[in-house]
């Protein structure tokens, strides 16, 4: 053997190239803490958030640049909520580059929820909220799976959870009527989470930042593209799509979303260069905003074409 790879070897080195042997990146980090601006994050056993971290640098990203330019065109505090409030990472990311907002945390998960309270009770501008958050105001029976650092919910019969709408914390919550921006990461029941919540966007029509896995989905048999729909039928018609790596993949306008369709079968069954969108939607009242974080996010991504590393 250690012949047949001397040989290789040797006509390798006769066009200049050789063979080294390299070491395969370990994808979780075993740090139980990660630090965010001004907060030391906690972190469950396990917990994959520094590696990503570490290992992909737009990841994320995104919403914390998008809150920044919506902050950039705001006068007073900007409200957001966070769906899927996992740690509290996506808020201190937030708060990081936005120091005047004031986000509204949402978690049911019992994993979870004592890290982000642990993380994140101090501020002032964080209200948490112990809830999961569905279609309708009921109890249902479903399946919690705990994995890597993340949890999804899909349809089963282990365990029995009550559920409860955006659109009832909108009725009960002023920091809900107040926000301009609804971010919602929950591994296949973010549309179900706006369908729930479908009269408090047409009312205060928020820039929407959710995941859209097509495996999750299908996990919950949600099909996607329906729900865009009914958005688009009240007015958001104004679409960033990012890969799941935080890059900016397309700009979406009202003409362009048949295409959307092709988008979706491109990530079945997670095949393909990446397995999940990140979605910002924005009403078309917004066009201004959506032009400027489009413009904003094509400069961004140039000049980092040249400084990140080949």
């Amino acid at each position: 053997m250690n012949f047949i790879k001397d040989c290789f070897r040797f006509w390798f080195n006769l066009f200049g190239f050789d063979i080294v042997k390299t070491r395969r990146k370990r994808l979780f980090s075993q740090s139980n803490s990660v630090r965010i601006g001004d907060f030391d994050l906690k972190l469950p056993k396990g917990h994959a958030l520094p590696s990503y971290l570490l290992q992909f640098p737009f990841y994320s990203r995104n919403l914390q640049r998008i809150v920044s330019y919506i902050s950039e065109r705001t006068s007073s505090t900007l409200y957001i909520i966070d769906v899927g409030a996992n740690v509290g990472d996506s808020a201190a990311l937030i708060m990081e580059n936005s120091k005047d907002v004031f986000i509204t945390c949402i978690e049911g998960d019992k994993q979870y929820l004592p890290f982000l309270k642990a993380n994140l009770s101090s501020s002032q501008n964080i209200k948490i909220i112990d809830q999961f958050l569905s279609d309708t105001n009921k109890e249902k029976n479903h399946q919690l799976i705990n994995s890597e650092g993340t949890a999804r919910i899909i349809k089963g019969d282990s365990n029995a959870f009550k559920f409860t709408t955006i659109d009832q914390l909108y009725e009960e919550e002023p920091c809900i009527a107040s926000s301009k921006l609804l971010k919602i990461d929950t591994d296949g029941f973010d549309l179900k989470i706006i369908r729930g919540g479908l009269k408090y966007i047409a009312d205060k029509m928020p820039v929407l930042f959710f995941e859209y896995d097509r495996e999750f989905l299908d996990a919950n048999a949600d099909d996607g593209i329906s729900t865009l729909k009914t958005l688009q039928n009240i007015g958001y018609t104004l679409m960033l799509i990012y890969d799941n790596y935080g890059k900016l993949l397309l700009s979406l306008t009202e003409k362009d979303f048949p295409l959307f369709s092709q988008l979706d079968e491109y990530i079945k069954g997670k095949k393909a260069a990446f397995q999940y969108y990140d979605i910002c939607f924005i009403h078309q009242k917004d066009e201004e905003l959506f032009r400027t974080i489009d413009e904003k996010e094509r400069l961004f991504f140039n000049q980092q074409v040249n400084t990140l590393p080949h």
